[in-house]
């Protein structure tokens, strides 16, 4: 099976983050990344907040997996495979696309 480029995944993370970006647990996880400064684009800092947000909300949680990702905090940031590092690179180009 091939990897989703990309722009696929990161298209597939915001059309699941869109519908909570007003819940508190986006406006946190938005606020986290900011606090990052130095490391804001550190692909694995940013990633492991994601991961933060997810398990702080089941809904987000449920969100996640019906689109297909699984269970993102299972995915090890460091060493994440083929699948799991096209999540963690788009994750971090939607973060400075719609975030920075």
């Amino acid at each position: 099976m091939q990897t989703p480029d990309e722009s696929s995944i990161a298209a597939l993370l915001s059309e699941v983050i869109t519908p909570f970006e007003a819940q508190p647990v986006i406006r946190k996880l938005r606020v986290r990344l900011r606090e990052l400064g130095d490391n804001a684009r550190d692909e694995v800092a940013q990633f492991r907040q994601l991961q933060r947000a997810v398990r702080e909300s089941p809904e987000l949680a449920k969100a996640f997996s019906d689109k297909g990702f699984g269970d993102l905090t299972a995915v090890d940031p460091r060493n994440p495979g083929p699948l799991g590092g096209a999540v963690v690179q788009a994750f971090n180009r939607l973060v400075e696309d719609r975030w920075e």
